[in-house]
């Protein structure tokens, strides 16, 4: 038995039934990451402050499960996409692609460091398991933004093919990629919708654990307010839209570039019958008429992780 089939995975490992138990070693990790520490903090604030670590804690291991899943999935998503590149490879390699990710994820946190979001006033321990939520939850989107990226290094490819007749190659396989390179964007635009929101719902468990002992102690003044939570869902939002939104314009720019390649305006400027009905179904297969509504909603996806921020804060008011 050589390596290769040593290393192929057996037809039960690929199942889903077995694919989805994988969430619950990070499930737990999660949530023990926290639930190890109780003990310091069980006379800190009471046993209000007792219930509200271990409700973060299960949440903290509900998250884990909620990333590596999202993460995971995608990873098979840059493989496919990976094959698309032939014969001319992308201008940055999957993996120089990741090493740019990390750079990028460090401007994300670098603001919510210093907004003092995951340094509520409870210990330096607290502090630096916190760090590493970050870290997981910025590490789950790296799959679902190289897939955006790649989707956008192809599109620029396809645009420089679509130029000339004879790189042109099948019209049939152009507009199926076209096809295929959408459902891509927009699987890696809700599994970064998801991980981003999710992100903003642990945020706000730190804000109120560090409410909970600052009303402990008397003051809030040392825990960050609410209102930060709009601030750190409109920054989430606009490094989530810098990212699709100009892939999205390229996809439709090429979309409708294939669109004039295969149905030229005839030289003659008088286009017939057949020419405005072909030209109609290949646009409506493309998806180019796409309705007010469809697009409200992709809009929401991306503006998601603020409408989760505007949400927690409109619940806390009611509540608080």
């Amino acid at each position: 038995m050589n390596w290769k089939t040593w290393l192929s995975p057996r037809p039960w490992a690929t199942s889903p039934a077995v694919s989805s138990l994988l969430v619950l070693p990070p499930a737990a990790g999660g949530y023990m990451l926290f639930e190890s520490n109780s003990g310091y903090f069980s006379n800190l604030a009471g046993s209000n402050f007792s219930d509200a670590y271990r409700s973060w804690s299960v949440w903290v291991g509900i998250a884990f499960a909620i990333w590596v899943a999202i993460g995971v999935s995608l990873l098979g998503t840059v493989r496919q996409l990976r094959g698309l590149f032939t014969p001319d490879p992308p201008a940055i390699p999957v993996r120089g692609l990741f090493v740019i990710y990390l750079a990028y994820a460090a401007l994300i946190a670098s603001p919510l460091q210093v907004a003092g979001v995951p340094r509520p006033a409870l210990s330096t321990d607290f502090e630096v398991r916190v760090k590493v939520v970050l870290a997981v939850g910025l590490a789950a989107g790296a799959p679902a933004v190289i897939t955006i990226w790649l989707v956008a290094d192809r599109l620029r490819q396809l645009r420089r093919l679509l130029r000339r007749a004879d790189t042109l190659g099948s019209p049939g396989d152009r507009i199926d990629e076209l096809r295929r390179l959408w459902q891509y964007s927009l699987a890696a635009l809700a599994a970064l919708s998801g991980a981003l929101s999710v992100g903003v719902l642990t945020i706000d468990g730190v804000r109120a654990l560090a409410v909970v002992v600052e009303v402990d102690k008397g003051s809030v003044a040392g825990a960050f307010p609410l209102w930060m939570m709009l601030l750190v869902g409109l920054f989430l939002t606009i490094a989530f839209a810098l990212v699709y939104v100009p892939m999205l314009l390229s996809w439709r720019g090429c979309a409708h570039q294939l669109v004039d390649t295969v149905y030229p305006t005839p030289t003659t400027g008088m286009p017939d019958d057949d020419w405005t009905q072909g030209r109609a179904r290949l646009t409506e297969l493309l998806g180019l008429d796409v309705g007010l509504m469809k697009r409200l909603s992709n809009t929401f996806l991306v503006l998601a992780p603020l409408a989760v921020s505007i949400f927690t804060v409109l619940v806390k008011q009611k509540h608080g």
